[in-house]
């Protein structure tokens, strides 16, 4: 039922898609359709982004915190979270999609600023089937994504590893030539 009408809802008002169905979508399945869509992928995005992302910008005041994150080149998808922990403050969620390369190519299919989920203002939404498709399916997925974030991590970690271990041996090949004079 939600991927019918989110399909039908991305085809209204549009020329050159035939309906296959008789009846038209009212507004009130659009919205349906929307606000289910946002309330599936929206904790999925920050539950992926708080666990795995890179801390941007942290803030504590007396009054308030903030928290910035990025989350980069997840099967196509970047994201951007801003919080504001406070009682006037609120989240906003940006979705970058970027299918056939790195961060590079950015298109914004998302920007969403919530303080309760439920009312939502959505200043960005891509009509496109495609991006949601695979958010959908990126969302559907979320474990076998944490792990595939966990290698991604595990192999960083290694290759800065080797790369401090190659400084550490340049330096003591460096100060024992200083301590033997050869430089």
């Amino acid at each position: 039922m939600f991927y019918y009408v989110l399909c039908r809802a991305s085809c209204v008002g549009r020329p050159d898609v035939k309906e296959k169905a008789t009846r038209k979508v009212t507004l009130a399945e659009l919205v349906r359709a929307r606000q289910l869509f946002l309330e599936t992928i929206i904790p999925c995005i920050e539950f992926l982004v708080h666990t795995h992302g890179e801390v941007l910008d942290h803030k504590v005041r007396d009054c308030y915190t903030t928290t910035t994150r990025e989350l980069n080149n997840v099967r196509g998808f970047s994201f951007y979270t801003y919080g504001s922990f406070t009682m006037f403050g609120g989240r906003n969620v940006i979705v970058y999609y970027h299918p056939h390369g790195k961060k590079g190519d950015l298109t914004r299919v998302l920007d969403v600023d919530y303080w309760d989920i439920q009312k939502c203002h959505v200043k960005t939404f891509d009509a496109s089937l495609v991006w949601q498709h695979a958010l959908q399916q990126l969302c559907l997925d979320k474990e076998q994504v944490q792990h595939e974030l966990q290698r991604r991590k595990q192999q960083e970690q290694e290759v800065r590893g080797k790369e401090a271990q190659q400084y550490r041996d340049a330096a003591q090949v460096e100060e024992d030539a200083r301590r033997l004079k050869l430089i």
